[in-house]
């Protein structure tokens, strides 16, 4: 999928570590505030984003919360709209939700 951050047209995808994307979906199913669920999907931005100076998620940190501050921050010198934000953020969880596996397609998997 393509959006525009600024005046560059940015490609996202799936990132190359899922479990980063764990990380925020285990956020966001906790019932974060509004602030929070900001940076969730500042985060998703971030994690999905491709070639560009977005920060990078630690996976060692795994606190996808301070993460999307961060790239709140660079988001707002790209001169991003929190609105804007909270819309890219949500079509990318909605993207990234179709490609958990749920529990029946696993048993599936498992039983081919």
């Amino acid at each position: 999928m393509e959006h525009k951050i600024g005046t560059t047209n940015y490609e996202f995808d799936i990132p190359t570590s899922f479990c980063s994307v764990w990380d925020v979906f285990y956020m966001i199913s906790t019932s974060p505030n509004r602030a929070q669920m900001g940076r969730l999907f500042a985060a998703m931005i971030g994690l999905c984003i491709k070639k560009s100076t977005c920060p990078r998620y630690s996976l060692a940190d795994a606190d996808p919360i301070q993460y999307g501050g961060a790239v709140q921050e660079w988001l707002q010198k790209e001169e991003v709209s929190p609105m804007e934000t909270l819309s890219i953020g949500s079509s990318l969880f909605s993207f990234l939700s179709e490609h958990i596996a749920t529990k029946t397609e696993v048993e599936n998997a498992e039983n081919f």
